[in-house]
């Protein structure tokens, strides 16, 4: 027997359950795995999204992440990115920015050199956006030099 029943027969023996039936006794075995019973008919139906919550608690299924963490390959990328973006090759430094943050989603210089090249490419809206992310990444990790830079950046791209 596991160490658990052994307590648990312990423990029973010191309560005297003389006035209970054998059912109940049967009732309050923790050994012994109780039917659930169906809702009653009257209950109210559950919502869809609980539903959902059910079944996706039961199957114990977690949601993959969006990106994954290797920060050598993010600066491999970020270093090809800089290179396509010195050879004016936008697109292709767009492109290996992308990949960068696809593997360290919280890069600031890849959102500030995406932004740089998108500006580029005639994309301001966006590229305005990527410097709001570079500036927010690099305020959370206390990177000033980027911080300044994409402050200065943002104000330059709708001139």
């Amino acid at each position: 027997m596991s160490k658990l029943k052994h307590v648990w027969i312990m423990l029973a023996s010191l309560v005297p359950l003389t006035n209970l039936s054998s059912k109940a006794q049967a009732q309050f075995d923790p050994f012994i795995s109780q039917p659930q019973m169906p809702p009653p008919i009257n209950a109210p139906a559950m919502s869809i999204e609980q539903q959902m919550r059910d079944r996706i608690q039961h199957q114990r299924v977690t949601p993959a992440p969006n990106s994954i963490s290797n920060p050598k390959l993010a600066a491999a990328y970020l270093k090809e990115g800089f290179e396509h973006y010195n050879r004016r090759e936008y697109q292709k430094a767009v492109s290996a920015y992308n990949l960068a943050l696809h593997y360290n989603s919280s890069y600031a210089v890849a959102y500030l050199g995406r932004a740089m090249a998108l500006r580029k490419l005639g994309d301001k809206y966006n590229a305005f956006l990527d410097a709001r992310r570079a500036s927010h990444w690099s305020r959370q990790q206390g990177n000033m030099k980027v911080l300044n830079a994409a402050e200065r950046f943002k104000r330059v791209i709708y001139r």
